[in-house]
């Protein structure tokens, strides 16, 4: 049934054979032995990578996508962004932390990393994953810094609060400006670029078979399944009201005087973010990469504000292969 294929695309990444890599350190493998849980009972369910690093997450569609993206393909270190030992990194849309463990690895022990996650039940799992990695890093050897979690929301400042929609089946989409056209539409040219290819995703029987149903099945057939299955997903939400800060203030708080990577995954709430930096803090920010919701022409008002306000003299503009056509793009700025 093309129903069961669609589950399927989740599956993007099993464990098998997969490495971490880490920067002037061994190599670690699957048949490392698993690190044993923390104790945390608000922190289930969670999961080994297969370096046995333990990891609680909210949506296990996430956990291969996050690992894949982040730790293999590396999509924060492309077209010339550089993470170095003692830099400091802000990371905007935290989620499980997947991101601030791998640039805690990147700039080492003299580096800080601190990540903003306003959802509680995200922001308890980044702080389980952050002590579970300092615990796993000790017992590898592994140099990495500590990381800093906040739990808020970060904005342009014109509010103390926002309201935020959590999506428990795909923490990935969580907002607090819930767009369900857009996630559908980018959705429905994931789904198909993805089974076109099995770009991503580890071949099996099920994403074999989902791949000859699109060959010979009409779109009308198809397409309202796709439509049913992320509705579906859409549905399982909870909204919770969450604190705002901006990025300007937790330079302040933090006392960061530079930041070396300004990371942003927000979910169409990025002019917000880019709006909360005062002009005299972007002189001190020297990279930043984001991804971006082109509605409303938001991808040329950012890119002209990173040009002319954050005055990055290098802004460069991709989209992922299996996101061509839809509204996502990413940014990054050196």
């Amino acid at each position: 049934m093309p129903s069961v294929c669609v589950l399927e695309i989740h599956r993007l990444c099993h464990f098998k054979n997969v490495r971490m890599p880490h920067r002037g350190s061994r190599k670690c493998t699957a048949r490392q032995a698993k690190q044993q849980p923390i104790a945390c009972s608000a922190c289930k369910p969670v999961t080994s990578l297969p370096n046995g690093l333990t990891v609680c997450y909210a949506s296990k569609y996430d956990v291969s996508f996050l690992y894949r993206e982040i730790f293999e393909e590396q999509l924060y270190l492309q077209h010339g962004i550089r993470l170095e030992q003692g830099d400091n990194v802000v990371d905007v849309g935290g989620n499980i932390g997947f991101f601030a463990l791998f640039a805690a690895q990147q700039v080492g022990p003299s580096g800080r990393v601190v990540s903003a996650e306003p959802i509680p039940a995200l922001h308890e799992k980044l702080s389980y994953n952050i002590k579970s990695h300092q615990k796993w890093c000790a017992t590898q050897g592994l140099p990495a810094a500590s990381v800093t979690p906040i739990l808020a929301g970060v904005g342009s400042g014109q509010q103390q609060t926002m309201e935020f929609t959590f999506y428990t089946a795909a923490a990935g989409w969580s907002t607090m400006y819930p767009d369900d056209e857009e996630v559908q539409g980018a959705m429905q040219v994931f789904l198909e670029q993805s089974l076109s290819g099995l770009q991503g995703i580890e071949s099996s029987l099920l994403t074999s078979a989902g791949q000859l149903l699109q060959s010979v099945a009409p779109k009308w057939v198809t397409r309202p399944i796709e439509r049913l299955f992320v509705q579906n997903m859409l549905q399982q939400q909870e909204k919770h009201v969450c604190s705002m800060m901006t990025v300007s203030e937790i330079m302040q708080k933090h006392d960061l005087q530079h930041i070396s990577l300004l990371k942003i995954d927000v979910e169409r709430a990025e002019l917000d973010v880019l709006s909360g930096v005062s002009l005299s803090d972007w002189q001190r920010i020297s990279q930043l990469v984001m991804e971006v919701h082109d509605v409303q022409d938001r991808l040329q008002r950012i890119t002209k504000l990173l040009r002319h306000d954050a005055g990055f003299t290098s802004v460069k503009v991709t989209q992922d292969e299996q996101l061509k056509g839809s509204t996502i793009y990413n940014i990054y700025c050196c």
